[in-house]
């Protein structure tokens, strides 16, 4: 009910005292015996009168500015039913404004809104002839009766009035000025608006009678009812469940059915039609009722009857992706974002019908899509609706296929939408007389189409007589990821193309990869990208010389945080002792808008996540090229990616029950003999004896559990330095530790001080192959012995402005780093200064980092040094203004140390703003 009250106070007090002068004077009528009241949540006003009939009620009513009350809400009558039909606690029948006075069986309030709600007391209001008024119980119940006899007081009941403006649909306004300015439809003139006079089945704000009269083929029958809410209500109307009036479907309707989804996914329909083409151009508009202006979708289908034999031509435009299926086959398969685009394809029909179905959908912006054919003997264009027919009936029985398969899904047991008679002659290997596809279901474990029984009886191997072919009991997936799924910021190279990959040392003997599962966060869905495998020749777990193993060429799928996309990869042999390899992907075009690669830091980091930069295109077959500007381990970029990686996942699949990888299942090969499993663990002991001594590799490395009881002597003899469960004695460059030097200790678990410049290879090896040099024989390296390091550096050479911070009467700031290759030993430190007066003392330190958390709170100085400020640099400035710090050369550790650059000064924070 409205929420305003238009006329005065005063003015209807003199209307009232007139009213009750009058009615004292002249016949009864009825008086006001109680009010104005006022209820929660309005501003109307509310009357309670005495005894009449309801005619001269609504007399009383007008003359106040009102009407008999017209309720909105259930809680506007509770309320009302409380104050006044509960006057002074007497329970009263009330006359109130709703009645069908105007169209026999459509009970309306006298202000000429629809009922929101029901209170009625009866199941039938109407079947009452002349009983058009209705009134009201004590309890909220409603009742027709008839509101004009006077018969000696028969229906002779109290009233209710409401006065106040009519805002039939809440907004605050009254319905005459939302109908003059536009706010509200009043389509058929009547004063109401239309969203008050009509249901809104579906729920979408818009009332069904004004969606029919906009749209009119949202009613394809003209029952005045949207076919999808009757579909929904009244499902024996639509039995094939495509929100379309069966009675639309007749075998003489020709068009296509369109039916129309918010979303991609063709899951969530809205509404079903009957189209002539498929010919549109919307721009950036809303293609239909409910849809939005973005993602949305939508199929036709239909049975295309083919006058002649021959060769069909089919030209699909469209913005973004589109699916052509004909006879269930698929013709076109163009299902990505895209601009305005043409494909086409062509097929041998033969007279007669077959079934035809596109998929469309639009991601954004513009929103195409046309479908032109080419017919034997015709001319290219706009296919016809005619040439179209709705009624799907395969076997011509006079029946919908659809309401056939809803009715019995056996009829479809491929779950293809169409009848499986239709199909031709279907495949029946043992002939049951039942489909095989119909038999698939837990009877198809290597997923060929072909049902298990039917191989094994073809003579498919079944070694344990499981009834499951022994090629489906021979391998296990399993997936290496360092994240834990949840993206914590997107991340991007600081040239035009990039790359980022995550190492994966593979520990399964005789593993093959299947696939890769990437996270795009910060970019667009349809962006091209490469997805690649390399191997670690060394396994240094550095990929500057990675060799190229497999390479995708595909685009984004979901840019969508924390939704991996996954990408197939046929079975790639991972060598027979597993090995060190590298998962990533490459992009090209990476803007400032774009941070595709997603990376996650609420994990320890793990394993080593690489980022490439470059300024050309970057060749997967060469990942160090010559264009490359950037390439990082994250863990040595800097502050802001600390124990990060990459949210890439490696998919493999382990020999499981078939560890040689011979093709029959071990256990089979168990009972006959031909393998061996000691320890029982259920894998064959030749699987986990890298050096093939017998002696399995868990116990080779310590005499635990049932080792020293089956191999007492020989267990505990070999070294894991690295805890990988491989002895060192297996592992070379291929496995990820090699050994240069050829003492049997892998080189990455030699003595740190052994490689001085953190490069992975021992300075001794590097001094033998002549890599690196030792003029003075020491064992040293020359270039650890005289520096060489480009040094530390976070900001760039050119700044093209500058902001000032502060905090505090005195202020540390500090950049932390840590010691990378032939930067062990630092001799001075540069500071930029922001705005700081000339003359400005401060103190520049090089600060340890005492427990190498990276934190510094409890950092320590190593050297500190006043310098004095020549002035500070301006906003705008450009090429920045450094002080040096001098000092005598620090050695600060090996190759990882933490440390920190530092710097203080107290400064009046009023002016100075010092750090840049």
């Amino acid at each position: 009910m409205k929420q305003f009250s238009q006329g005065p106070h005063t003015r209807l007090a003199a209307t009232i005292a007139t009213l009750l002068t009058s009615a004292a004077l002249a016949s009864p009528g009825p008086e006001i015996i109680a009010g104005p009241v006022v209820i929660p949540s309005s501003t109307h006003e509310y009357y309670l009168l005495s005894p009449s009939t309801a005619e001269a009620a609504a007399s009383v009513a007008a003359s106040l500015g009102g009407t008999l009350v017209a309720f909105e809400t259930f809680a506007e009558q509770s309320a009302v039913v409380e104050a006044l039909a509960m006057w002074n606690g007497t329970p009263r029948w009330c006359w109130i404004g709703l009645s069908d006075r105007v169209t026999d069986g459509d009970w309306r309030w006298a202000t000429g809104e629809s009922r929101i709600f029901e209170s009625w007391g009866t199941p039938d209001p109407s079947r009452f002839p002349g009983r058009n008024q209705a009134f009201m119980t004590p309890s909220g119940l409603w009742f027709p009766a008839d509101g004009t006899q006077d018969n000696d007081g028969e229906n002779l009941l109290h009233s209710i009035v409401e006065v106040g403006d009519v805002d039939c649909n809440g907004n605050f306004f009254p319905d005459d000025a939302d109908i003059l300015f536009g706010d509200s439809l009043d389509l058929d003139g009547n004063g109401v608006p239309d969203e008050c006079q009509s249901t809104d089945c579906d729920g979408d704000g818009r009332p069904d009678g004004v969606e029919i009269l906009l749209t009119p083929w949202l009613d394809c029958n003209e029952d005045g009812l949207l076919d999808a809410c009757a579909a929904t209500d009244a499902p024996r109307s639509d039995c094939n469940g495509n929100l379309l009036d069966d009675q639309c479907e007749s075998p003489d309707a020709v068009g296509f059915i369109a039916t129309y989804f918010t979303g991609q996914d063709l899951e969530s329909p809205i509404a079903s039609r009957i189209a002539d083409t498929i010919d549109f151009d919307i721009g950036i508009a809303e293609p239909w009722p409910g849809a939005g202006f973005t993602d949305f979708a939508a199929r036709w289908t239909g049975e295309l009857v083919a006058e002649y034999t021959g060769f069909y031509s089919f030209y699909v435009t469209s913005d973004d992706g589109i699916r052509l299926f004909v006879d269930g086959e698929i013709l076109i398969d163009d299902w990505r974002s895209h601009g305005v685009e043409e494909v086409s394809a062509g097929v041998f029909l033969s007279a007669g019908s077959h079934v035809l179905t596109l998929e469309w959908f639009d991601n954004a912006g513009e929103a195409v899509c046309r479908l032109e054919w080419k017919p034997p003997f015709g001319s290219r264009e706009v296919m016809p609706g005619s040439v179209m027919r709705p009624f799907l009936d395969c076997d011509d029985d006079l029946q919908l296929d659809g309401c056939q398969i809803a009715a019995d899904p056996g009829l479809d047991c491929n779950g293809n939408g169409q009848l499986d008679v239709c199909e031709g002659t279907p495949p029946d290997c043992d002939g049951d007389g039942i489909y095989d596809w119909c038999e698939l279901d837990g009877n198809d474990c290597n997923a060929n189409g072909i049902p298990d029984d039917c191989e094994i009886a073809s003579g498919a191997p079944d070694c344990q007589g499981d009834g499951i072919p022994d090629d489906c009991q021979a391998g296990v997936p399993d997936v290496i990821a360092y994240d834990d799924g949840g993206p914590e910021y997107g991340v991007r190279s600081g040239e035009g193309y990039m790359a980022w990959l995550q190492h994966v040392p593979v520990a399964t003997s005789f593993a093959r990869a299947t696939a890769i599962e990437v996270d795009f966060v910060n970019t667009t869905a349809g962006r091209p990208v490469r997805i690649g495998l390399w191997r670690d020749p060394d396994g240094d777990g550095d990929p500057r010389d990675a060799e190229l193993i497999h390479l995708i060429f595909t685009e984004v799928q979901s840019a969508e945080a924390s939704v991996r996309d996954r990408f197939e990869l046929p079975s790639i042999p991972l060598g027979p002792l597993g090995g060190s390899y590298f998962v990533g992907a490459l992009m090209g075009n990476v803007t400032e808008e774009d941070f595709p690669a997603g990376l996650d830091a609420t994990t320890p980091y793990a394993g080593a996540s690489w980022i490439i930069g470059s300024g050309s295109p970057i060749d997967a077959a060469e990942l160090d090229g010559p264009d490359v500007i950037e390439f990082s381990r994250l863990d040595e970029v800097g502050t802001g990616v600390w124990w990060s990686n990459w949210i890439i996942r490696f998919e493999y699949e382990s020999p499981g029950g078939d560890c040689n990888g011979d093709g029959i299942p071990d256990q089979c090969q168990f009972a006959e003999g031909f393998l061996v499993d000691d320890d029982l663990n259920g894998i064959a002991d030749a699987c986990e004896d890298c050096d093939g001594n017998g002696i399995v590799d868990r116990c080779e490395l310590s005499c635990d559990g049932d080792c020293g009881s089956i191999w007492d002597g020989l267990c505990g003899t070999e070294a894991d330095c690295n805890g990988d469960g491989v002895p060192d004695s297996c592992q070379d460059a291929f496995t990820g530790l090699p050994d240069c030097d050829g003492n049997g200790v892998p080189d990455a678990c030699e003595d740190p001080g052994l490689d001085c410049d953190g490069n992975g290879v021992l300075d001794a090896c590097e001094i033998a192959d002549g890599s690196a040099e030792d003029c003075n024989g020491d064992g040293v390296i020359d270039t650890c012995q005289f520096g060489g390091h480009p040094g530390y550096q976070v900001d760039s050479d050119y700044v093209s402005d500058l902001l000032g911070f502060t905090t505090g009467d005195s202020m540390w700031w500090a950049v932390q780093y840590e010691v990378g290759p032939d930067g062990r030993i630092i001799e001075w430190v540069d500071v930029a200064l922001g705005d700081l007066g000339i003359g400005a003392v401060v103190q520049v330190a090089v600060l340890a980092d005492p427990n190498q958390d990276r934190d510094p709170s409890d950092m320590v100085p190593i050297v500190l040094g006043a310098v004095q400020s020549d002035g500070g640099n301006e906003s705008g400035s450009g090429d920045p203004a450094r002080l040096r710090f001098a000092f005598d050369p620090i050695d600060l550790g090996p190759v990882g140390t933490s440390f920190f650059i530092g710097v203080h000064t107290a400064y009046n924070p009023s002016a100075d703003l010092p750090a840049a």
